[in-house]
């Protein structure tokens, strides 16, 4: 919102319902009780203030709501997140591998772009379904943070399955434009297959 001020002069200028308008217009929008709604957050702005982000004005698959707080002084990351649904993604494809390192599935994913820079509280799950009777450890690993989640299946005949979840946060930071990625390897020589992959993603503060 772009305000145009009035040049006023003493019993000239005409008080009308416009002028009033537009000023009280103004007041509201710079009233840090009241949230601004955008894909990036104020460039300016003061203690208090509180700010929606979303990834799209028409279409939002997240909305995460922030608070700025001016006295933070751990970080550079000083609009604090107060609310809001986390971003999600996911793949459903059922693929396997039997890799030894954590690789990237016939459909990649699930994968999330960070907005701007932060901390992130990311959680992560998918089911498995074991292609042999020999025992074996799986796992999947989102890049870029410290989580990596391994489970050991010890089946009785091919066709076996579990579901291993994690949830952790980054510690350091992520830069804006880090991309979580979720991938998956096997202990043993044995190939797994991996379904119902998800990704969500909360900030917990960004700059």
């Amino acid at each position: 919102m772009v305000y145009t001020p009035t040049t006023w002069q003493d019993n000239v200028t005409v008080v009308n319902a416009a002028r009033m308008t537009n000023i009280e217009n103004e007041l509201v929008y710079l009233d840090p009780r009241v949230p601004t709604y955008g894909t990036s957050l104020p460039a300016s702005p003061v203690d208090g203030q509180q700010a929606i982000l979303v990834d799209s004005i028409t279409n939002p698959s997240y909305q995460w709501l922030f608070r700025y707080n001016a006295g933070h002084s751990a970080d550079a990351y000083k609009w604090e997140f107060i609310g809001g649904s986390p971003a999600r993604s996911a793949v459903d494809n059922q693929e396997s591998t039997a890799s030894g390192s954590y690789v990237d599935l016939a459909t990649p994913g699930p994968s999330f772009t960070v907005p701007r820079d932060g901390k992130y509280l990311i959680q992560a799950s998918c089911g498995l379904v074991q292609g042999a009777s020999t025992a074996y450890a799986a796992g999947m690993s989102v890049t870029s943070t410290d989580i990596s989640i391994p489970t050991m299946l010890n089946g009785a005949g091919p066709g076996w399955t579990s579901t291993i979840s994690a949830l952790g946060y980054d510690t350091v930071g992520l830069t804006a434009g880090t991309v979580l990625k979720m991938q998956y390897n096997v202990a043993s020589a044995v190939s797994v297959s991996f379904y119902n992959r998800r990704l969500w993603v909360w900030p917990r503060k960004v700059s």
